[in-house]
């Protein structure tokens, strides 16, 4: 995290081919998982800067063609949406 936010819903977000999916919330060097796909509300977390969010993905292709990454559902993703205050419009994160 690049600034302080106030988070208090994640969203992961992933296609018809993932299995899994877990977005880890770690502030203060307190971690908290969120491991499903469903919007999550919960008490507010106080994000400093230098805290981190991580995102990790499983998939299990079952098909016989690649899979490419994409916003259509027969292609792939790995996201965690994430429910936040201050809206200032900046980034407020990096990769």
């Amino acid at each position: 995290m690049t600034k302080p936010q106030t988070l208090f819903a994640v969203f992961p977000h992933m296609h018809q081919l993932g299995t899994h999916i877990k977005t880890t919330v770690t502030a203060g060097g307190v971690a908290r998982e969120f491991d499903h796909q469903a919007f999550i509300p919960f008490e507010p977390i106080q994000i400093a800067a230098g805290d981190t969010i991580t995102t990790e993905c499983t998939w299990n292709n079952t098909t016989a063609a690649p899979v490419t990454y994409g916003e259509s559902s027969t292609t792939e993703m790995c996201y965690s949406i994430m429910y936040r205050y201050p809206d200032d419009d900046d980034e407020f994160c990096q990769d």
